[in-house]
């Protein structure tokens, strides 16, 4: 899911500004934006990454062996959606790579980022076997969102399930799992998975809550879409929007 800052610079700026200039139109951006959500950047999120960015490789500049900050610069550029750039700062660290399960994950999510899918999974497959606890089942996690790119539907919800025993705190694995579901046609395991996601909200520290809100709202959103079969959000998000809009410009 996208962060605050999309939805505020491609949502609410757009609604505010029609309020305040009485401009229908303007209303397209945010329609446009919910459509294109996937693709569209968080304007805030990329402002704080690019930051990171300029300050990391100025430490490295100045000081090229700094092992922590080459590692830093990649996992941000790989963040920064740059994978290729990410490797060529990580591919120093390799000769480390089998004495940290740090590096062989970092590893991994930049190969699959690349496109190596096989290659990623292959090196997440050989962490969990290593260390089948490394950061509460983070691997299993990665494995599950690359079978999800892939389509393996079956293969996401396996690693989910697994993931959700070492870490059963997650929002994002309950709201995967219920999103998963759908597409394997299992809507009594789908709304299950976002009940129990529902009710980790609320046994959660707050500022696991403050971060995790707007897959909370994602997850009460699928839990009234599954009682009325409708599974895709976003598609009623849409049409809500481009109701709004047909009222307005009938209005003017």
């Amino acid at each position: 899911m996208q962060g605050l800052g999309f939805y505020f610079i491609w949502i609410l700026v757009p609604i505010l500004f029609r309020v305040l200039t009485a401009q229908p139109s303007i209303l397209v951006v945010a329609v446009l934006a919910l459509l294109l959500s996937r693709w569209l950047p968080d304007p805030i999120a990329w402002i704080r990454v690019w930051s990171r960015l300029q300050k990391l490789q100025s430490i490295l500049e100045i000081n090229p062996a700094d092992q922590d900050a080459r590692f830093e610069l990649a996992e941000t550029l790989l963040t920064a959606k740059q994978p290729k750039r990410a490797w060529q700062i990580f591919s120093e660290l390799l000769p480390k790579i089998q004495t940290s399960d740090e590096l062989m994950l970092l590893s991994a999510r930049i190969k699959i980022a690349q496109g190596r899918r096989e290659e990623g999974i292959s090196d997440l497959a050989s962490l969990v076997k290593k260390n089948p606890k490394f950061k509460l089942g983070v691997p299993q996690l990665e494995m599950a969102k690359t079978e999800y790119l892939r389509g393996d539907w079956g293969a996401c919800l396996d690693h989910l399930r697994l993931y959700v025993q070492l870490n059963s705190s997650d929002l994002e694995a309950y709201y995967l799992m219920a999103v998963t579901s759908v597409r394997l046609e299992q809507l009594e395991e789908a709304e299950k998975s976002a009940q129990e996601g529902r009710l980790t909200y609320h046994q959660i520290p707050d500022f696991l809550k403050r971060k995790s809100r707007l897959l909370y709202w994602g997850l009460l959103t699928r839990l009234y879409l599954f009682k009325i079969r409708r599974p895709e959000p976003i598609i009623i998000g849409a049409l809500c929007m481009l109701l709004l809009l047909g009222v307005n410009l009938v209005t003017i």
